[in-house]
């Protein structure tokens, strides 16, 4: 990130895979999280971030420990500064694929859309922003 500044954006999509690694007896380890993407967003307060929370495991019961936790973690998330929190609410499970823990073609497109309106939330001095989203 060291050659990023305040004219470019990132965007961290992330935490399903490293919600794989968490058991029900060290869940409370998916609540530090937050705190490693927020501590390298301050780390790198020279460009801009875009944070895509944690989806629902819909391969999973809703019940699941796992689908406990995400709502947790990302309520975390949305409550921190330094960046912008793509808004998932509406990837329900119609968005999914059948086994329910990738997105299907729909999900992405709506995703890629969210995520957009996300960058046009940030302070960004682009005129790229709404060039992207005409082709979503």
């Amino acid at each position: 990130c060291a050659d990023l500044t305040t004219q470019d954006m990132v965007v961290i999509i992330g935490g399903t895979n490293d919600m794989n690694q968490i058991t029900y007896k060290n869940r409370q380890s998916a609540h530090d999280i937050p705190d490693q993407i927020h501590r390298f967003c301050q780390l790198n307060n020279h460009t801009n971030f875009v944070v895509v929370p944690m989806l629902h495991r819909f391969d999973l019961e809703g019940k699941h420990f796992i689908n406990k936790e995400i709502p947790i973690v990302n309520k975390k998330l949305e409550g921190m500064s330094g960046f912008n929190v793509v808004d998932v609410t509406e990837l329900r499970r119609q968005y999914f694929t059948q086994h329910g823990l990738h997105l299907n073609k729909m999900g992405k497109r709506l995703l890629s859309r969210k995520i957009v309106q996300a960058i046009g939330r940030t302070s960004v001095t682009s005129n790229s922003v709404s060039d992207i989203s005409q082709g979503l």
